[in-house]
């Protein structure tokens, strides 16, 4: 996936975890084992991510970036589809930048 505005987009069947499946389509999008990718935690709750989605309170879509992607997962026609954004250049406002920027700064 070379330019910006390709995606990959899947529906997650009702068996299966969001958060497993954010995992499992951008390993498929890398080319790499799900093992091979930096823990979801470290972009997002994985429990709290399962919990907001399977919820029954009006969820409608939630952005974060993971393993330099752009991930959407919106609920559409009651199912959830989930969006791996092709990769992008690290941006300012990232968690690790900002650490970076602050330790740079004192």
């Amino acid at each position: 996936m070379n330019t910006s505005d390709t995606s990959t987009t899947i529906a997650v069947a009702d068996d299966r975890s969001p958060s497993t499946a954010v995992i499992d389509l951008l390993a498929r999008v890398k080319g790499v084992d799900p093992l091979d990718l930096e823990p979801l935690y470290s972009a997002i709750d994985p429990d709290a991510l399962d919990a907001l989605c399977r919820s029954g309170s009006g969820f409608d879509s939630i952005e974060f970036t993971y393993g330099g992607h752009g991930v959407t997962i919106a609920a559409t026609d009651g199912e959830l589809e989930i969006t791996i954004a092709s990769e992008r250049s690290p941006v300012s406002e990232s968690p690790g930048h900002e650490t970076a920027d602050t330790e740079s700064s004192l």
